[in-house]
């Protein structure tokens, strides 16, 4: 069995792209999730004795969110996670009649202008 390298050097600019993708995929996935990390370990320390009882009950509610938030996610494998995340939430918001982000004409669309974009060549 002969590895092929034509195949690879035909398709370099696929490969490209999808290596600067992943790039930005990780950039804005890790400066997202230290964003969000420090907004719950601050809301985690709010202590408010000396505000008025609205911004005690928001400080309250920050750190009760906050702390359901790490205990669900530190709880359960990445694994499982991926899981809900594959099979519970995205049919929710990517749904073929009646999804909240976005339904099946609106993917077809997508795609198609993906493939505008990003033209196959058949050999």
């Amino acid at each position: 069995m002969d590895f092929r390298f034509d195949i690879i050097y035909e398709y370099r600019w696929m490969f490209f792209y999808g290596a600067l993708t992943t790039l930005g995929l990780t950039v804005v996935a890790t400066a997202g999730g230290s964003v969000l990390g420090l907004l719950l370990a601050l809301a985690r320390l709010i202590h408010l004795e000396k505000a008025g009882a609205p911004m005690r009950a928001l400080a309250w509610v920050l750190r009760k969110v906050s702390l359901l938030y790490v205990t669900l996610f530190r709880g359960t494998p990445l694994f499982v996670q991926i899981v809900i995340w594959s099979y519970v939430w995205f049919p929710f918001f990517v749904h073929p009649t009646d999804g909240l982000l976005i339904n099946g004409d609106e993917a077809v669309e997508i795609r198609r202008s993906y493939g505008a974009l990003m033209p196959v060549r058949l050999p």
